[in-house]
């Protein structure tokens, strides 16, 4: 033990602690968009969508190269679209929107 604040041992080590991350090439991207155009026909929208997700976590292929096959998956499968029906106005007569104005000016509720 030595006193003081216990400064560095001397010691210096060579190398590299970290990973390098595995960069995806086109060669990756031409398969990948190979299965998932295998998987149009039989595969619902999500499921590839989910199969390109799992592409991206496992890095196969990058965040660009997921928007391109998205792109091209939404020329093939485009996503449903919900159609909001608008709603039909009620019309009330005069004389019940008179009534309901004036019910509190009213004799008979005072």
């Amino acid at each position: 033990m030595r006193g003081g604040s216990g400064g560095s041992t001397g010691k210096v080590e060579l190398g590299a602690r970290g990973t390098i991350p595995r960069t995806p090439t086109k060669e990756d991207f031409d398969r990948v968009g190979e299965q998932m155009m295998d998987m149009l026909d039989w595969n619902s929208r999500a499921e590839i969508i989910k199969f390109l997700e799992d592409k991206i976590k496992s890095r196969t292929i990058s965040g660009t190269q997921y928007r391109k096959l998205v792109i091209i998956l939404d020329q093939f499968k485009p996503e449903e679209k919900v159609i909001n029906e608008p709603e039909v106005e009620v019309t009330v007569s005069e004389d019940i929107q008179h009534a309901f104005r004036n019910w509190k000016n009213s004799k008979v509720y005072k």
